[in-house]
């Protein structure tokens, strides 16, 4: 009975420091993190718009702009170890049958993300900033909320918030 009693408590013993080895190699990623979902080449599929034009004549309330954009074309580059973004994308904002405003979007520079990945910060190489709110995210589709700032000739600064929709 000693001898069953030892056995089983040595194979018990066995087992657990296996287990434990396992889980302690520290050597590999977990597959499923934010992380390493993002990283790769990205195709945008899709952009939402929301902003307003002000208007050019005195009196006349702002013009408010927003659906889904036109013509969009484009990339985002992400690679970690480092940390680095390159994105390059325009499209066409509709304006309400008159006509629309084209976007043209590239930038690279580095990222990090929040605490609780809910928001990517960017670091961009002209020296600016930006921040991607992640509302979508799995290994094929990311949808991020940002907002691009586009100089516009006579009203000066548009800021657009937009929703980026990608795919891998």
């Amino acid at each position: 009975m000693k001898k069953i009693f030892l056995f089983s408590f040595i194979a018990l013993c066995l087992i657990s420091c296996r287990k434990k080895s396992e889980d302690d190699g520290g050597t590999s990623s977990n597959p499923n993190t934010f992380e390493n979902r993002i990283v790769g080449t990205w195709t945008l599929t899709g952009i939402d718009y929301d902003t307003e034009l002000p208007s050019i004549i005195p009196g006349q309330p702002p013009t408010q702009l927003a659906g889904s954009a036109e013509n969009v074309t484009g990339t985002f580059n992400i690679n970690s170890n480092p940390n680095t973004i390159s994105y390059d994308y325009s499209f066409d904002v509709a304006i309400n049958g008159i006509g629309s405003i084209p976007i043209n979007t590239q930038e690279s520079g580095t990222w990090t993300l929040s605490s609780d990945e809910t928001i990517i910060f960017l670091q961009l190489d002209n020296g600016e900033t930006s921040q991607l709110k992640i509302l979508e995210d799995s290994e094929s589709k990311q949808v991020y909320e940002t907002t691009v700032v586009e100089e516009a000739p006579v009203v000066g600064d548009i800021d657009i918030l937009t929703k980026i929709t990608m795919t891998k």
